[in-house]
Parts: structure tokens; sequence; C-alpha cells
């Protein structure tokens, strides 16, 4: 992320819509493996794109009982911050429609219409998600892990662990 008063350009801009599709690439994969790892052969159900395949990932986490109650409100947390990741990549993907980084600027934005919905996505609020996701990404495995055997766990605190990295990311 720029820091605050640095001037951002289209190169810049350019860059943090490219990386939300390769961090996109990357999460999906991993995303993947951890349905793949939560499903067993009684609750396999075939996905068909991210959306769904992030929805399935959150119900397959919440089929599984947790002896520990913080651990629903932890996997709520992340399915959120996939969501909307996903809402920026969707508008950015199918709905870009300007940009704006004209002259001396400290925020870059792009405009994207949806199926008739507006939204402005600025800079700082994309190269957020993007740190965000890869933060998922990395420890997805780890949640995964924690999920089907939280006893192994039990001396970990991986949910302040994560949450911390995800805070420091997130836009002001």
């Amino acid at each position: 992320m720029n820091e605050p008063n640095t001037t951002i350009d289209l190169v810049e801009l350019k860059g943090a819509v490219g990386s939300h599709f390769f961090v996109w690439s990357q999460f999906e994969v991993a995303l993947a493996e951890a349905v793949s790892e939560l499903e067993t052969e009684s609750s396999f159900q075939k996905t068909r794109g991210i959306a769904q395949t992030i929805k399935r990932w959150k119900q397959l986490q919440d089929g599984v009982s947790h002896p520990n109650p913080a651990h629903a409100a932890f996997i709520e947390e992340l399915f959120s911050i996939m969501l909307e990741g996903l809402d920026i990549r969707n508008k950015i993907a199918h709905g870009t429609v300007s940009w704006s980084v004209e002259g001396d600027v400290t925020e870059a934005y792009i405009g994207a219409d949806l199926g008739g919905e507006k939204k402005t996505i600025a800079y700082t609020t994309l190269t957020s998600m993007n740190e965000q996701l890869m933060t998922l990404r990395s420890h997805l495995s780890r949640v995964t892990s924690i999920t089907l055997e939280p006893e192994r766990w039990r001396h970990s605190d991986l949910y302040t662990e994560v949450r911390t990295i995800l805070r420091r990311k997130r836009v002001k």
C-alpha cells in the first residue's frame, strides 16, 4: 500500500488490479483444496464457480461441531472478507466503467457498474483487500486443520494470530 499523501498513477492502479486477479487465482486454488479436505464422501457436492465454492466452504465449516465457541465467529469473519473480495473482483472484472487518477492524486478510484449496482473502489481498498486475500490464502490450510483437528490446536491461538494480521492489512 502507498504511504499517505503519495501520488498514485494509472500504472499503480493497473498493477493493483492485476495483483487482485493474481491473488484471486491463488486464493481459488487454496480454497478448493480446503473444501476438498473438509468434504467427506457422503458430503461431497460439486461446486461450480468461486461464489459457490466460498458458500460451500462456509457450509462445511458450519457443519463441523467445534469445541471452541470462538470458531464460528472466526469463520464468519473470514467468510465476510471472502465475499467482500469476491464483490470487488466481480465489479472490476465485469463492470469497470471508469477510473480516476488524473492530476496529483493521493487516492485513485475505479468506477464499476454491474447489474445496475454502481460502486466506487478506492485504490487503498483494493490493495488492502489484496493483502487480506493473500493472508487468507496463506492461512487457509491452518484454518482447515483447526476445524478438523481442534485438539491438536488447543494450545495455539490461531484466531487471534490471523485476525491481527488481517486487521493490520485493512484500510483504516
